[in-house]
């Protein structure tokens, strides 16, 4: 194979999410999933997560890298963190949800205890 027919070396990580950025490049998001849903997707299950939530925090933060991406810059840590931290505020939303949610639950059951007077 001639040098002129060597295929195009595969994008690195920063370079991804500056397609997904400047072009809102959705192959340069598959890209990214494949190369990093099962790392991500692990680090939500250490976080505490069942396997059947992990992957919907998994695709969470693959939306929230398309709609974020903007924001990258090379210039303050390597993409790999900057990509971790979109799953470390997906995963500390679903938590905040969560305790949410339950506080929600709480406040109903004391609330329907109370006895209703007379409308």
């Amino acid at each position: 194979m001639s040098a002129a027919q060597k295929p195009d070396p595969p994008l690195a990580t920063g370079e991804l999410i500056q397609a997904i950025a400047n072009n809102r490049d959705s192959g340069a998001l598959a890209l990214l999933y494949e190369e990093y849903a099962g790392r991500v997707k692990s680090f939500h299950l250490l976080g505490g997560f069942p396997d059947t939530r992990a992957e919907e925090l998994t695709v969470a933060t693959f939306v929230r890298v398309w709609r974020r991406a903007a924001t990258f810059s090379g210039h303050n840590g390597s993409p790999q963190a900057w990509l971790y931290t979109m799953a470390r505020d997906v995963r500390s939303e679903a938590r905040w949800a969560a305790a949410d949610d339950r506080d929600r639950a709480r406040a109903r059951a004391v609330l329907s205890a109370i006895p209703r007077r007379g409308r």
